[in-house]
C-alpha cells in the first residue's frame, strides 16, 4: 500500500475545503477537471479495495474516497453553474487558441459548419425538407444557435436555442436527440460501426465531413457539453483527420428490398419504423410517403414494404452489421 504522502499532497495544493465551495468561489470546471484526472492518475492501478485486515491502509483508502468525492461534487456544481441558462457548449485549445484570445476566423467558421451540421441533423431526424430539399423555416427556428456567453477555459462559449415562448408555438421538434447526435459525432471513442448510423443521410455527412476537416486542418481541440452530456466529448485534431481519412474511403452499395411482414413497431413521431420478416427485424427512418401511409396501419398487421437498403465498406472491407433501412413505401397486404 502506498504512502499516504504519495498522493495526499493534493490535498495541500487547494488549502480551501472542497465540500464548500461558495458561488464567489467557484473554480472553473476545466481547472477542477485537471485536479481530479491528476489526482486519479496517482492512485494504484487496479486497485479497487485496501487489503484487509491493514488499519493504515484502510485509513489511506478512506481519506482516497473522500478526496475523490469531494472533487467530484465541486465538478458537478461547476458543470452545472456553466451549463446554466444554455443548451450546447464548445471549449477550444490547441493552435487557433492563444491564452485565452480565439482566431476570429476558426471561431466563426467552426460556428458556421457547426449550424450547418445540426439542421442537417435536425432535417434526417424529422424528415421535414420541402420538395426542392431545402430546410423548413420552422425547423431552421427550432434550431437556430444563439450566442448566450462565455465560459472559464482555454476558450469557452455557450450557445443557446429559442424558447417556445420566443417561437410563439409549443416546441415540437426533437432538439434533445439532435443534439445528442451532434455530440456523438465530435466523440472520439464513437466507433466506426455507430458512426455510420447517423451519416446516411448525405447532406448529414456532407456537413460533418466539413466540421472535422476545418478542426484537422486548424489542429484544434474541441470540446461539446450539453445538459445531457454534462462531462463533454472530445475530438482533437489527429483525431479529426482520422475521421477525414475514414470517411474518404468510407463508400455505400444501396439496393431496394421489396419485403412481406408484419409491422411490429416504429414512431411517425420519430420517423421510424420496425418490421419483421421471418425471424428477422428490420428497422429505419420512414419516407415522408410512407409516413402518411403508416397511418392507415395497424401495429401487428401483415404488410408489404419498399425498403432501401445501404451497406457501407471501407478500405473494400464490410462494417459488419451496419446496413441501414429506410422506408420508402408500405401497405397492407391483401389477401390472396
Amino acid at each position: 500500500m502506498p504512502s499516504p504522502h504519495d498522493t495526499i499532497h493534493h490535498e495541500s495544493e487547494d488549502p480551501r475545503p472542497h465540500n464548500i465551495v461558495s458561488v464567489l468561489a467557484r473554480r472553473p470546471f476545466s481547472v477542477i477537471e485537471a485536479q481530479l484526472s491528476a489526482f486519479l492518475e496517482t492512485l494504484p492501478k487496479g486497485m479497487t479495495a485496501p487489503p484487509p485486515g491493514d488499519f493504515a491502509a484502510q485509513l489511506q483508502w478512506d481519506s482516497w474516497q473522500s478526496h475523490k468525492q469531494e472533487l467530484e461534487a465541486e465538478l458537478d456544481e461547476a458543470i452545472e453553474a456553466e451549463l446554466a441558462g444554455s443548451d450546447l457548449q464548445f471549449a477550444f485549445s490547441g493552435a487557433p487558441v492563444v491564452e485565452h484570445d480565439i482566431a476570429a476566423g476558426f471561431l466563426g467558421a467552426f460556428i458556421s459548419k457547426a449550424q450547418s451540421l445540426l439542421n442537417a441533423l435536425a432535417q434526417a431526424t424529422e424528415q421535414r425538407a420541402t420538395e426542392r430539399g431545402q430546410l423548413t423555416t420552422t425547423l431552421v427556428e427550432d434550431y437556430r444557435l444563439l450566442v448566450s456567453g462565455t465560459f472559464a477555459s482555454s476558450f469557452g462559449i455557450k450557445f443557446r436555442l429559442h424558447t417556445a415562448s420566443e417561437l410563439g408555438r409549443l416546441r415540437v421538434g426533437h432538439t434533445g436527440e439532435v443534439l445528442d447526435q451532434f455530440c456523438g459525432l465530435l466523440d472520439a471513442q464513437l466507433d466506426s460501426a455507430e458512426l455510420v448510423k447517423t451519416l446516411t443521410s448525405p447532406r448529414v455527412k456532407g456537413r460533418y465531413y466539413e466540421l472535422v476537416e476545418l478542426v484537422a486542418k486548424e489542429d484544434a481541440k474541441v470540446t461539446v457539453r450539453t445538459k445531457a452530456k454534462r462531462s463533454g466529448v472530445r475530438l482533437n485534431a489527429k483525431q479529426a483527420r482520422d475521421r477525414v481519412i475514414w470517411m474518404d474511403s468510407l463508400t455505400e452499395s444501396t439496393s431496394t428490398l421489396q419485403l412481406a411482414g408484419i409491422l411490429t413497431g416504429g414512431s411517425i413521431a420519430t420517423n421510424k419504423f420496425e418490421l419483421q420478416v421471418g425471424d428477422e427485424f428490420f428497422r429505419g427512418h420512414i419516407s415522408p410517403e410512407a409516413k402518411s401511409q403508416i397511418k392507415e396501419l395497424k401495429m401487428g398487421e401483415s404488410v408489404v414494404a419498399e425498403v432501401v437498403e445501404t451497406t457501407f465498406f471501407t478500405e473494400e472491407a464490410r462494417i459488419e452489421g451496419q446496413a441501414t433501412y429506410f422506408l420508402k413505401s408500405i401497405i397492407k397486404e391483401t389477401s390472396r
